[in-house]
C-alpha cells in the first residue's frame, strides 16, 4: 500500500531537516504499561489499603492518571522503582521501526521513558531534559535522542511524572524548552505515536505557533485525522491503522535512498572545506542619542581568532537573521536594568534581556553580552555577561573561555549562565562578512543625518520612511525650505541605496519658500 507523503516531509528528509517526535504509541509494540496501568500496578503493590479506592475513580473516569499520581506522591520511590523495572527493553526483535526512524532522520525527540531508540542506535548522542550541557551539544550532532521527560535507564527519579515536575519543566525558560522552540521553528517535525493528549506539550507548541503567526507546518501520522483539526500547525498523514506506520517510514526511506544514489560520485573527491565559527557583533546606534564613541576597541579583542564575523546594528531584524550563527555578541548600554536597541525608525528603545533573547530564532545560540553595567541573565540560557568595556576583562574572557573552554564564572565583572561553547577557537585572523549577504550595502544610519538641520524626531521619521521604500514601493517626497535644509539632505541622500532585493535611487523634491 502506498501513502501520500507531503513534499515538505520529503524535502526535509533530503535537507536533513526532519525531526521525529515519538510518543507513547511507539512503545505499545513492546507491551509496556501506559500511565493508567502504571497507576493501578503501583497501588496494587502498595501496603496502604486506603489507596485502593483510587482505582475505581480511575476506572470511572472521575480522576485522570496524573491526578491519581499526584495523590501517590508520598509513594514516589515505589513509582520510580516501577519505572526502572518496567520501562527497560531487552528484546531487539521488535525494533525494526525504531531502526528505520534512526536511518531516516537520526534526530528523535521523545516523551517516552524507555530505551528503545538507544537500543536501536547505540551510537546516537543522548540528552535528557535536565542536562543543559548535553542539550547544547545537540546542535552539532547528526544523530541524537532528546528525551524531554526523562529516561528510565539514566535516572528514574528524574522522570517527569507528577504535576509539579511538568510545571517545573514547562513554566519557565530553560535549555530544554529553548531547544524545543528551536526545533519547532527551524525543522519539519513528524509526530509518530503522539496523540497530543499532553496539555503541557500542546500548550508549548501552540504558543510557538501563535508567536510566529502560523508560519510553521508539521505533520502527524494518524488514523484519526479529525482529532488534530484544532491544531493549526499540524497536517495529518492518514493511515488505515497503527501498523501502517512502518510502511510510511519505509516509503520516506525510499525517497532518501533515491537522493543518495543519484548523488555524483565525484563529490567524495572534494577536499573538506574548513568552517570557521560564525560571530555576529550587534550594537545600537540610534539617531536620537549617542551611545558609543567607538566599538572598534571591543571588536579588536576578537581579531586574533579564526572566526567569520559580521557587524550590524542591534535591532529586531538583525536578531532574527543570526539563527545560523554560533555566537552573538551584543555590545550594550544599560539603563535601569534594560538595554538600548534601535526601533524601526532607528530611534532608541529600551528592552529587557529576556525580551531581546526572545527575538532570536535560535535561542540556544551562545550569547555574549558586553555592557557598561551588570544585567540579570538568570533566565537567558547559554549566556555570559561581561559588565565592563575594558579590554583587559574582555581579553581574559576570550583567552580562557573561547580559546581554552575554561570556566570564567570566578573572573571579576563576569556573570555566567550555562555558557558552553562546543569547541575551542584557534588563534588566527578573522574574516569580515555582511549580515545581509553583500559587502556593498549602503547602511542608512545616523551618520547619514548627523549634520542635518531639524529636530531629532523628524530625522527619525525620514530615516524610517527611506528604509521602508522597499516594502511600500512608494515615492518618497521630502519637502524642505531654504539652503540650510536643502544642501545637507541633498549631500547625504542623493545616492543609490542598495538592498538585497532591489536597487533604489532616492530622489528628493524640494519645496523652496520664495
Amino acid at each position: 500500500m502506498s501513502f501520500v507523503i507531503p513534499n515538505n516531509v520529503l524535502s526535509a528528509v533530503k535537507a536533513k531537516k526532519l525531526v521525529v517526535f515519538a510518543g507513547a504509541g511507539m512503545s505499545r509494540r513492546f507491551g509496556l504499561p501506559d500511565w493508567k496501568q502504571m497507576v493501578v500496578d503501583v497501588i496494587n503493590k502498595s501496603d496502604d489499603n486506603k489507596l485502593k479506592g483510587f482505582i475505581q475513580l480511575l476506572e470511572d473516569g472521575l480522576l485522570s492518571p496524573i491526578e491519581v499520581l499526584d495523590k501517590l506522591l508520598p509513594e514516589k520511590n515505589d513509582i520510580y522503582r516501577y519505572i526502572e523495572e518496567n520501562f527497560k527493553i531487552n528484546n531487539v526483535e521488535l525494533l525494526n521501526c525504531h531502526y528505520d526512524i534512526m536511518k531516516l532522520s537520526g534526530k528523535v525527540v521523545t516523551t517516552n521513558y524507555d530505551n528503545a531508540f538507544e537500543l536501536a542506535c547505540p551510537e546516537a548522542y543522548s540528552a535528557v531534559y535536565d542536562s543543559s550541557f548535553k542539550i547544547n551539544q545537540l546542535k552539532g550532532k547528526d544523530s541524537y535522542i532528546f528525551k524531554i521527560h526523562g529516561s528510565s535507564s539514566v535516572d528514574p527519579s528524574g522522570c517527569v511524572v507528577f504535576t509539579k515536575d511538568y510545571e517545573a519543566l514547562y513554566a519557565r525558560e530553560n535549555a530544554a524548552i529553548l531547544k524545543m522552540k528551536e526545533l519547532f521553528i527551524n525543522n519539519t517535525i513528524l509526530f509518530i505515536g503522539f496523540g497530543f493528549n499532553d496539555p503541557y506539550v500542546n500548550n508549548l507548541f501552540t504558543y510557538i505557533d501563535q508567536m510566529f503567526d502560523g508560519s510553521n507546518v508539521h505533520y502527524v501520522v494518524t488514523s484519526t485525522p479529525n482529532d488534530f483539526k484544532k491544531f493549526s500547525f499540524i497536517k495529518p498523514i492518514v493511515v488505515s491503522n497503527y501498523s501502517d506506520i512502518d510502511q510510511v517510514i519505509n516509503q520516506c526511506l525510499d525517497s532518501k535512498k533515491d537522493v543518495i544514489e543519484s548523488a555524483p560520485v565525484l563529490l567524495s573527491n572534494f577536499n573538506k572545506v574548513e568552517r570557521f565559527p560564525k560571530f555576529a557583533f550587534l550594537y545600537p546606534k540610534p539617531v536620537d542619542i549617542k551611545i558609543f564613541d567607538d566599538i572598534h576597541q571591543i571588536v579588536n579583542c576578537f581579531e586574533n581568532l579564526n572566526i567569520e564575523f559580521v557587524k550590524s546594528y542591534l535591532n529586531v531584524r538583525a536578531l532574527q537573521k543570526v539563527d545560523d550563527y554560533d555566537f552573538i555578541i551584543i555590545i550594550a548600554k544599560v539603563y535601569k536594568g534594560k538595554l538600548y536597541i534601535e526601533d524601526d525608525n532607528m530611534k532608541s528603545q529600551l528592552v529587557s534581556i529576556d525580551e531581546l533573547s526572545s527575538y532570536l530564532m535560535d535561542e540556544t545560540i551562545c550569547k555574549i553580552i558586553i555592557s557598561d553595567d551588570v544585567i540579570d541573565i538568570s533566565l537567558v540560557s547559554n549566556a555570559v555577561n561581561i559588565f565592563n568595556y575594558k579590554n583587559s576583562a574582555i581579553n581574559k574572557f576570550v583567552y580562557k573561555s573561547l580559546r581554552n573552554l575554561e570556566d570564567v564564572s570566578s573572573i571579576d565583572n563576569i556573570n555566567v549562565n550555562n555558557f558552553m561553547p562546543v569547541d575551542k577557537i584557534t588563534k588566527g585572523s578573522f574574516v569580515e562578512k555582511s549580515l545581509y549577504g553583500k559587502r556593498n550595502i549602503i547602511d542608512f544610519t545616523h551618520k547619514s543625518v548627523d549634520d542635518i538641520v531639524g529636530r531629532i524626531e523628524e530625522q527619525g521619521i525620514v530615516a524610517g520612511k527611506i528604509r521602508s521604500i522597499v516594502s511600500s514601493g512608494k515615492v518618497l517626497n521630502i519637502k524642505g525650505s531654504g539652503e540650510r535644509v536643502k544642501r545637507p539632505w541633498q549631500k547625504k541622500l542623493h545616492l543609490s541605496y542598495i538592498t538585497e532585493d532591489s536597487l533604489i535611487t532616492v530622489c528628493l523634491l524640494y519645496l523652496v519658500n520664495k
